[in-house]
């Protein structure tokens, strides 16, 4: 069956107004548009039958990568100067001895060391420093040690050529 679209005033026959003619829902397609079943006032164009429903939306959906915040050198673990210590929001802990702070309140080391954590009882602050390691600087090597003197069999014993 050819499905034609036909305006009439104050009705439009639909494509669902032509399949209930077609199945035999009307004796005959030549009824007067009159006897029609009304639809009401559609504008615009006609759109079939929805084949999914419309999904809802949602506020979720959304995530960000953690920020890696906590310590990341332990009491007693050797720094070296620029070693990031502890990387927080807010000073929970605060620089000691030998302890810088960044913008962000990241602390790191200014020296080379090992870390050390302390709490002060009155304050209830907690405090890192870093504790600096002894540069042991080699001593020079004793005057008597074998390398540094020439042995006294090769001193006297020159030998002219012959």
């Amino acid at each position: 069956m050819l499905a034609v679209l036909v305006f009439v005033p104050k009705t439009l026959v639909t494509t669902r107004m032509l399949r209930f003619a077609s199945r035999g829902g009307f004796s005959s397609f030549a009824q007067t548009f009159s006897e029609l079943p009304s639809c009401g006032r559609i504008s615009g164009s006609v759109r079939g039958m929805a084949t999914k429903r419309a999904g809802g939306s949602t506020k979720n959906g959304r995530d960000s990568p953690g920020q890696r915040l906590g310590l990341k050198k332990s009491g007693g673990q050797e720094v070296i100067p620029g070693n990031i210590i502890v990387r927080q929001r807010g000073f929970e802990f605060h620089p000691g001895p030998n302890v810088g702070a960044g913008r962000d309140y990241t602390l790191y080391s200014l020296v080379h060391g090992h870390v050390k954590f302390q709490r002060n009882n009155h304050t209830k602050r907690r405090t890192i420093s870093v504790v600096p390691i002894e540069e042991k600087v080699p001593s020079p090597l004793p005057k008597t040690h074998s390398i540094l003197q020439p042995s006294s069999s090769s001193a006297g014993s020159s030998r002219a050529p012959s």
